[in-house]
């Protein structure tokens, strides 16, 4: 049995489509923050990790080339704020993110030069939040959308003209040595991703019934906001955001981007 993370949001259901009819894998469905949590204490075999995770530990290798990357605007990755963005003091980081947490104080320091004071929050739970603005990741993020925010994905695009990579597969070192499994891991991988690009319309019809939104709004955010590969220019942005993380301390300096 191959035990499998993921994220349990609209972005992520095309990477993992129909995986489950596998009996030899196991998908366990955590926020991002939770997964990094359960591949650091060996609970995962392969994980969609948060980038930030990646550059923060040693153990990891990426095992595809498939990713959820944005090359623009994101959709569901945003700031929501209260104040105009120069007088903002107080953001609530995201509880169950990783990555975004950290891109949302990348922006604000490198783009619009404020250091604000940082909490934490879960916006799945209340709206109510004591601080002048929040980060919000996955379908959460919709639920949201009368308060005035920006998306996290177009501000890296304005600032890098790079898309920007979320979260990718990986397996930690150990198991990446034994190739067989690791062969069968990705085959896997590779053959869900490509089923899930085929039945894009059904996914979208199918979660818009769950998530109360329009087929259509759907579509285009699996289509137009979200892409899946990691090729030359997403690793380019990765490399960037690997840079900007490590300067503002926020990971490892000497982490390098190891494929197996």
């Amino acid at each position: 049995m191959y035990r499998i993370g993921c994220v349990p949001y609209l972005n992520a259901k095309l990477l993992t489509y129909k995986i489950t009819q596998n009996k030899d894998i196991d998908l366990i469905l955590r926020p991002p923050s939770q997964l990094a949590k359960l591949v650091r204490n060996g609970k995962l075999d392969a994980v969609l990790l948060p980038s930030i995770e990646y550059f923060r530990h040693n153990d990891y290798m990426i095992i595809s080339r498939s990713a959820i990357t944005s090359h623009k605007k994101t959709g569901s990755v945003r700031l929501y704020h209260k104040k105009a963005i120069p007088y903002i003091k107080t953001v609530a980081l995201d509880i169950n993110s990783s990555t975004s947490n950290a891109l949302a104080k990348i922006l604000l320091e490198k783009v619009y030069k404020i250091n604000p004071k940082y909490i934490t929050h879960n916006p799945t739970t209340s709206k109510n939040v004591n601080a002048d603005a929040m980060v919000t990741i996955g379908d959460i993020s919709f639920k949201y959308s009368t308060m005035p925010y920006i998306d996290l994905g177009s501000e890296w695009y304005k600032f890098t003209k790079l898309p920007f990579v979320y979260a990718m597969w990986v397996v930690n070192r150990k198991f990446a040595t034994d190739t067989k499994k690791l062969l069968y891991l990705k085959h896997i991988l590779t053959t869900s991703k490509k089923n899930g690009v085929k039945a894009i319309n059904q996914i979208a019809r199918a979660e818009a019934k769950i998530l109360d939104l329009s087929p259509t709004f759907c579509l285009q955010y699996l289509t137009d906001c979200i892409r899946y590969n990691l090729g030359k220019k997403e690793i380019g942005g990765l490399v960037l955001f690997h840079k900007y993380a490590s300067e503002l301390g926020l990971c490892k300096e000497d982490k390098t981007i190891d494929f197996v």
